[in-house]
C-alpha cells in the first residue's frame, strides 16, 4: 500500500511539472519546434498583433499587452524625453516589455529606432556625419560605434542604414502621399490594419497562410535575436554613450567626409592653411555657433534642431577660439556688415553657412541657394 501512494505521488509530481513545461520557452529545443510550438498557441489576434509595429509615441504599455503587438519605433522625436538619459531610455523600453511579458503568451517585443547618423535621437549620443559612403571600412566602424549606443539605452533593433534614390520612378513618395494614404486609404476606406487583416483573413480574402509565413518570420527574428531568453535591458552599456573613443571616431568621419573646393588664387599663395597667431579674425554666419544646424536633421527631432541647448558637441566658433593662438581675438558676429568688415582690422574671415536641418520633403529646394540669408553674409564679407 506504501508502495502504491509512493508511486501515486511521484506520477502526479510529472503531469505538475509536465503542465508547466512550455516548448517555446525552452532554450534547448531546436528553433523550428519552438516556432511551431509557439504559432500553434496563437490565436488569430496574436499572429496579426505580431505583424504591427507602433510608434512610441502614440502606445500604452497596455495596448502592448492587449493586442500583442510584435514590435515598437522610436521614430524622430519619439523620446521619454529631449534630454532623456541612458537610464530614462532603458526605463522606457522595459516598461513596454515587461508589459507584453505579463500576456498570455509573454512574446517579447522587438524595440527599434531611428539610428541614422549615428543613436542621434538620444541627448549626448555621438553624432556622425550623415549617410555618405567615402571609406567601407570606417562606415563598418561607425556602424559598430553606433550599435554599440543603441545597445546602451536598451534598444536591439537599428533602421539603418538608408538609401535615397536620386530619382523617383513615378511620382510622389508614397509613404509622404497624403492624398492616397490619409484622404484615400484611412478615411475613404476607413482602413484600419489590425481591424481590416483580421476580417479579411475571416472571409478568406486572405488565407492564414500567408499571415502564418509572416509571423513564422517574425517570430524566428525574435527566437535569434534571443529576446525569449534575455527581453530586458541592463545597465552594463550605458557608458558606451557619447564616449571619447566613439567622439574620436566621430571626428575622423568628419576630417574625411568634407570636400575642399578651392585654396589658391594662384599656385604660389594658398589660402590654408591658416595662421594660428593672426591678431584678429572674424567668424560669421548662421551655422558658426549653432549645433543644431551642424548637426541636420533627424539629430533628436524628426526635422533636427536649432540652437546649442538639445545637443552636445563643440560649434566651429568654439573649435575655432580652442585653435588659434591665445593672442589672437576672435570676432564673431552672425552677419556682418560691409562697413563693420572694412571699419575692423581684420587677419581673415571665417563664414559658415548653409542648409537648415531637415528631413525628407521638408529640405526640398528646387533653386541652388544658400538658406537664411547666407549669400548677403558672403557678399558682405567678401566686399
Amino acid at each position: 500500500m506504501k508502495v502504491m501512494v509512493v508511486l501515486l505521488c511521484c506520477w502526479a509530481a510529472l503531469v505538475a511539472v509536465d503542465e508547466d513545461y512550455v516548448m517555446y520557452k525552452d532554450p534547448i529545443q531546436p528553433l523550428n519546434i519552438r516556432i511551431k510550438d509557439l504559432m500553434d498557441r496563437m490565436t488569430l489576434a496574436d499572429k496579426v498583433g505580431q505583424m504591427a509595429q507602433l510608434d512610441s509615441s502614440a502606445i500604452t504599455p497596455e495596448i502592448i499587452r492587449d493586442y500583442s503587438i510584435g514590435s515598437v519605433l522610436s521614430s524622430g522625436g519619439s523620446t521619454p524625453s529631449l534630454k532623456a538619459t541612458a537610464q530614462e531610455w532603458i526605463a522606457m523600453v522595459n516598461s513596454f516589455q515587461q508589459a507584453t511579458l505579463s500576456s498570455r503568451l509573454g512574446i517579447p517585443i522587438m524595440y527599434g529606432i531611428d539610428a541614422v547618423h549615428g543613436h542621434n535621437g538620444v541627448y549626448n549620443a555621438t553624432v556622425f556625419p550623415h549617410n555618405l559612403g567615402w571609406e567601407p571600412e570606417l562606415l563598418r566602424r561607425i556602424g559598430a560605434a553606433t550599435g554599440k549606443e543603441v545597445r546602451g539605452t536598451g534598444i536591439d533593433y537599428v533602421f539603418a542604414p538608408c538609401i535615397a534614390r536620386s530619382k523617383i520612378g513615378n511620382g510622389a513618395k508614397m509613404h509622404s502621399n497624403h492624398e492616397l494614404v490619409v484622404d484615400f486609404l484611412k478615411n475613404s476606406l476607413n482602413f484600419r490594419f489590425i481591424d481590416g487583416l483580421t476580417y479579411l483573413v475571416v472571409k478568406n480574402a486572405i488565407p492564414m497562410s500567408r499571415i502564418n509565413d509572416a509571423v513564422r518570420r517574425i517570430l524566428r527574428v525574435e527566437f535569434m535575436m534571443d529576446l525569449f531568453e534575455n527581453p530586458l535591458a541592463d545597465d552594463r552599456s550605458v557608458n558606451e554613450l557619447g564616449s571619447q573613443e566613439h567622439k574620436d571616431l566621430a571626428t575622423e568621419a568628419v576630417r574625411k567626409s568634407l570636400v575642399l573646393l578651392k585654396n589658391v588664387e594662384n599656385a604660389d599663395e594658398p589660402v590654408l592653411p591658416l595662421s594660428k597667431k593672426a591678431p584678429k579674425i572674424l567668424v560669421a554666419g548662421t551655422h558658426a555657433n549653432n549645433l543644431g544646424y551642424q548637426c541636420s536633421g533627424r539629430t533628436i527631432t524628426r526635422q533636427g534642431l536649432r540652437g546649442n541647448n538639445l545637443t552636445t558637441g563643440t560649434t566651429i566658433l568654439e573649435a575655432v577660439k580652442k585653435t588659434v593662438d591665445p593672442n589672437t581675438e576672435v570676432i564673431y558676429n552672425v552677419n556682418p556688415t560691409t562697413d563693420y568688415v572694412k571699419a575692423n582690422n581684420f587677419s581673415y574671415a571665417i563664414f559658415i553657412v548653409g542648409e537648415t536641418p531637415s528631413a525628407e520633403s521638408k529640405g526640398d529646394n528646387l533653386n541652388l541657394t544658400i538658406a537664411e540669408g547666407g549669400s548677403d553674409t558672403i557678399q558682405n564679407v567678401c566686399n
